[in-house]
């Protein structure tokens, strides 16, 4: 049962807020951020619902009905807003839940913009990459997935040894385990590579 004076709805708020904040617990500032989301939501989805019922009253008109047409249209906008709120509070909730997972925590405000990113395969980045590398990448606009899988590749041939930026470069080529095999196999070592990246193309070769 819950106390008197607090709501379900609080009760929701308190638990993403402690899901999504993880270590860095709960402050009044990130509760009153959380619970304007959720009241935004809310007001988004009162407002679909409304334009819903407006384009049902139309349901016995023409499909090319002028105001038939303009009540789809308001229907569809207002319930693209929902969607998108609902998720980007999806994605907070996510991404706060993957990075606590991995002992990691941002504050609200910067979460807020991480969450924002490409975060698709995050978890199993966080396993490789630290947290600063994986905001290299996503700045980088390298997929997390591409970027782990190709660094799980390379173990065999140069462990752990690449630099997140020499990586990346990889990742845009597309050249992957064989394009760095050549570049080691025309000459290089794995430390003039990661001194000069420029040397990981196909047309390389060493004198």
């Amino acid at each position: 049962m819950l106390r008197k004076g607090i709501t379900e709805k609080t009760v929701m708020e308190v638990s993403i807020a402690d899901i999504i904040l993880g270590k860095n617990g709960i402050d009044r500032d990130s509760l009153q951020r959380i619970n304007n989301l959720s009241t935004e939501l809310k007001i988004l989805e009162e407002e679909q619902q409304v334009k819903a019922k407006a384009l049902e009253s139309f349901n016995d008109r023409d499909w090319n009905d002028p105001e038939r047409q303009k009540a789809q249209g308001e229907y569809q906008e207002a319930l693209q807003k929902f969607n998108e709120k609902q998720s980007q509070i999806k994605n907070l909730i996510t991404a706060g839940s993957i990075l606590a997972n991995r002992g990691y925590a941002l504050p609200l405000e910067e979460l807020v913009e991480f969450s924002k990113k490409n975060i698709g395969g995050l978890y199993k980045a966080l396993g490789e990459f630290s947290l600063d590398e994986v905001k290299y990448l996503l700045d980088n606009n390298v997929y997390l997935e591409s970027a782990t899988n190709m660094k799980q590749d390379l173990k065999g041939l140069v462990g752990d040894a690449l630099p997140v930026a020499v990586l990346r470069k990889l990742v845009e080529h597309h050249g992957g385990k064989e394009l760095i095999r050549s570049t080691i196999e025309a000459g290089f070592t794995v430390e003039e590579i990661i001194r000069f990246p420029f040397l990981i193309s196909p047309l390389v070769t060493k004198k």
